[in-house]
């Protein structure tokens, strides 16, 4: 058990470090080299939510307490049947979304997880899942950096005389007097 809790503190810092990619509605991609294979590895997190992790091929939700049986519900969908948490789950304290369950995923706009645990009953997570598929194209695509937005150059005024800026045509000074705006101040203005 300390060691699991080591190896995932060990994970969420190792991310904390990692360099912000790309940004697609709820999702942040992480590009991150493994210090054992010196590799790039990709992952998405939810709402700065390091405990809420995607891969190219699965979601991990990470759940205090000791994870005994999970729930899903895609979208506005029945939910499917509950199910008992793998032994690996268990292990990481987190549910594995992966297979034909990620395929449904993918495609969907929210999850909710329930799941039962041991210490602290039942827990529950709402995902609001905009962005998941830029977000898991980026990763797949080996999370390479979004581009910036390319703003055009501002283009340079023409030169205006002091005169232009410091008087005022007859039309104004019309409109300006039936605002009421007395004879001096007008002037005062349009100097």
């Amino acid at each position: 058990m300390l060691i699991t809790t080591l190896s995932a503190s060990v994970a969420h810092a190792s991310l904390k470090d990692a360099m912000k990619v790309f940004k697609s509605g709820n999702w942040t991609v992480l590009r991150h080299t493994d210090p054992m294979k010196d590799t790039v590895n990709c992952t998405g997190i939810h709402k700065e939510n390091y405990g809420i992790q995607l891969t190219e091929d699965s979601l991990y939700v990470s759940i205090r307490g000791g994870i005994q049986s999970v729930t899903l519900r895609f979208d506005d969908n029945p939910a499917r049947s509950m199910r008992l948490a793998d032994d690996i789950e268990k292990k990481i304290n987190s549910v594995i979304i992966s297979g034909t369950d990620f395929t449904e995923l993918v495609s969907s706009n929210r999850l909710r997880v329930q799941v039962s645990t041991l210490v602290r009953g039942i827990a529950n997570e709402d995902l609001d899942l905009t962005g998941i598929q830029s977000t898991l194209e980026n990763i797949k695509a080996k999370c390479p950096a979004q581009k910036e937005e390319v703003k055009p150059a501002a283009v340079p005024l023409a030169p205006v005389s002091s005169a232009a800026l410091t008087s005022c045509s007859t039309e104004l000074k019309a409109r300006m007097k039936a605002q009421g705006i007395k004879d001096k101040q007008i002037e005062a203005i349009c100097k």
